[in-house]
Parts: C-alpha cells; structure tokens; sequence
C-alpha cells in the first residue's frame, strides 16, 4: 500500500491529471479510501490548479485587451 508521503510527493499531480497507469492508479485509489488526510490534500491540490489555471486564463485575457486597445 502506498505511504502518504509517497502519494503525496510522486503521485498526486499526475493521479489528478490521469497520468498514472491502472497500477498506480488502484493504489492511490485504496490509499484514498483508507485516508481522510490525503482525500483532503488532493482536494487542496486540486483548488489550487483551479485557481492557477483560472489566473492564468485572467492574465491572458488581460494581455490580449490591451494588445488589442492598442
């Protein structure tokens, strides 16, 4: 079974992004299931890419604004 410290460091981000064979996909999936902690880190990673991307796609917009005031 994987660590936290495992899914946490190697995992997690690609486990989001759906980059992790069927293998390594189970085992997170059966650490989650067993552990509230990192059920709430992925939670906490998965707002933070939201809000990243969400700031990026802001930023672009406002680029592409004053490129075309321009």
């Amino acid at each position: 079974m994987l660590s936290c410290r495992e899914l946490s460091t190697h995992h997690a981000s690609d486990y989001l992004d759906g980059y992790l064979p069927l293998r390594k996909r189970l085992a997170v999936g059966i650490h989650l299931a067993v552990c509230s902690t990192c059920r709430r880190f992925l939670r906490q990673l998965r707002l933070v890419k939201a809000v990243l991307r969400a700031q990026s796609d802001a930023a672009l917009a406002e680029s592409e604004a004053k490129t075309l005031a321009a």
